[in-house]
């Protein structure tokens, strides 16, 4: 197994790259410093290099400040593609081994159709369009978009699903159908302890909306993020 910590090199401030090689069609880039980065066993190095050697990649392979093993893609990695050159969105990189209900929503839109969103406060059209998207996705309970479940809403979540999760306005009936057993496994909420409840909020910062943009007004829905 290549040992990549010792391509690592200073890239400013948090920032350690590993310059493209071998297999490598990118750079990988880690927001971190000497005193953290490949100091542990693990093989997140070797997962982000790896990343970094998908087809059609586009810019660099990131890894964030959260970095870490994963499977295949590391924990904190983040990637660009384009399909028109081979490129995917994988499964892989959005999370699926720990059912975090990650969605892929197409959209025919480019940079240029984001123009007209530009604010002061936020300056370009791509970042309103992310704020209004963070202002009307809830993402745990705190912020704008935060939504916080009584008691009761919970049990019915725990043991009816996303229905439940429809029923109280956070989602539809066509949503259903497009996931597997529409959204709901066997489960009793009464089995659930009180603490294992409140650990149920746990981890609610951790994935992200992405707004995968082309500057090709022709060609938004054939670019896309794989990262989580």
């Amino acid at each position: 197994m290549e040992d990549w910590a010792r391509f690592l090199e200073d890239d400013g401030e948090s920032l350690m790259r590993i310059k493209k090689r071998g297999e490598m069609l990118v750079d990988a880039v880690i927001v971190s410093d000497s005193n953290h980065v490949g100091k542990s066993d693990d093989r997140s190095l070797e997962q982000l290099t790896n990343t970094a050697s998908l087809p059609g990649i586009v810019g660099e392979a990131w890894g964030m400040a959260d970095f870490h093993q994963g499977f295949g893609f590391p924990i904190g990695g983040v990637v660009a593609t384009d399909i028109d050159n081979g490129g995917v969105i994988s499964p892989g990189g959005v999370g699926f081994d720990i059912n975090c209900g990650v969605r892929l929503c197409s959209i025919d839109l480019g940079i240029e159709d984001l123009k007209h969103l530009t604010r002061k406060k936020s300056g370009s059209g791509s970042k309103e369009f992310g704020n209004r998207l963070k202002a009307r996705i809830p993402a745990g309970e705190s912020g704008k978009s935060g939504y916080k479940l009584s008691s009761n809403e919970l049990d019915d979540i725990l043991s009816d699903g996303a229905r439940a999760a429809a029923e109280i306005g956070l989602g539809n009936e066509e949503d259903l159908t497009k996931m597997e057993m529409k959204g709901r496994l066997e489960g009793d909420s009464g089995s659930v302890s009180e603490v294992a409840k409140k650990k149920g909020h746990f981890g609610s910062w951790i994935h992200r909306e992405g707004e995968p943009l082309s500057r090709d007004p022709g060609s938004g829905p054939n670019f896309g993020p794989a990262g989580c």
